[in-house]
């Protein structure tokens, strides 16, 4: 699967992991083999597999050992997945669906986020714990933000970098770009000025 993601060939992964999943039922699918045929599918040429992606990550959701809604790595490929479908134009519902969506996806880690933060706080251990699950959900903030600037929701992308910060990470060159693209204005908008300052004072504040 691995393979066939690298080489952007989304239905050489979608056979492998049927094929794993069908053939070899003893052979149960992990969190990497959901998050290698996600990865396949949001990087799939020339246009992203979305249906597939949301069909194993739904499915990823019901697998006790796995629990997709809970792990970094597949929620982030999801994302990942619905922010290229938006790019290229092949997200078929609106905009406000898009962001409806991502939230959904997004949930219920960040609200675990959340409650760790506060126990970490509690405990003085934040950014000093070695937690890995909790120390990179920065990438999940990441795809998460290009979702709603692709989706041109520059509320929620800016909503979405004051949560990240209060649970005390940093924003990074990549969140930093995806929200500046959020505030960037659209031709005839007529509240491209605002948006613009928007983006020029979020900017601003992030340098010092």
């Amino acid at each position: 699967i691995a393979a066939a993601k690298n080489a952007r060939d989304v239905s050489v992964a979608k056979s492998i992991f049927n094929e794993l999943t069908e053939d070899f039922a003893y052979l149960a699918p992990t969190e990497i083999t959901y998050g290698a045929a996600i990865t396949a599918a949001a990087n799939a040429s020339p246009i992203p597999d979305l249906e597939f992606a949301l069909e194993l990550f739904h499915r990823s959701k019901e697998d006790p050992s796995v629990r997709g809604e809970m792990n970094k790595y597949i929620v982030s490929a999801t994302l990942a997945c619905l922010q290229r479908s938006l790019a290229v134009g092949e997200f078929k519902n609106s905009n406000e669906e898009a962001v409806t969506m991502a939230k959904s996806i997004t949930k219920p880690l960040l609200k675990w986020y959340e409650e760790e933060s506060k126990r970490l706080r509690q405990t003085n251990k934040l950014n000093n714990d070695k937690d890995d699950r909790f120390n990179v959900s920065s990438q999940v903030f990441s795809a998460l933000v290009s979702v709603y600037a692709r989706a041109n929701d520059i509320e929620s992308a800016l909503d979405t970098i004051t949560q990240m910060q209060n649970l005390g990470f940093a924003v990074n060159r990549h969140i930093l770009t995806s929200a500046l693209t959020a505030c960037r204005p659209k031709a005839n908008d007529a509240n491209g000025h605002a948006m613009a300052e928007r983006g020029v004072g979020f900017f601003e504040k992030s340098n010092k």
